[in-house]
């Protein structure tokens, strides 16, 4: 704790088909307020909704989704599931490429 600033996070991720998460849940509280988000990939869909963005778009498959104010284990776990697969490019959600 730094003078006052708490952090009281937890980060639940689902490993879906293809060593993607398709379900990711954020809880706690940081020192800005609130920072719950969910995001799941399910039935073609990818949905998402954080304190800061929401949306839906039809799942490529293949999209990681990066939670925007997540844990700070959250940015590994991104990089652990792009290092398992054999792909050229990290397609992310809610928009973009790493």
């Amino acid at each position: 704790m730094l003078r006052g600033n708490s952090w009281e996070q937890e980060l639940r991720v689902r490993a879906g088909s293809g060593q993607r998460a398709d379900r990711i849940v954020v809880r706690g509280k940081t020192p800005a307020g609130d920072s719950s988000e969910t995001f799941t990939a399910a039935n073609g869909q990818a949905e998402w909704k954080s304190g800061m963005d929401s949306g839906r778009v039809p799942d490529d498959g293949r999209s990681h989704y990066v939670p925007a104010g997540g844990t700070w284990a959250a940015p590994l776990l991104t990089e652990l599931l792009y290092a398992a697969r054999a792909v050229k490019c990290r397609c992310c959600r809610p928009a973009g490429r790493a």
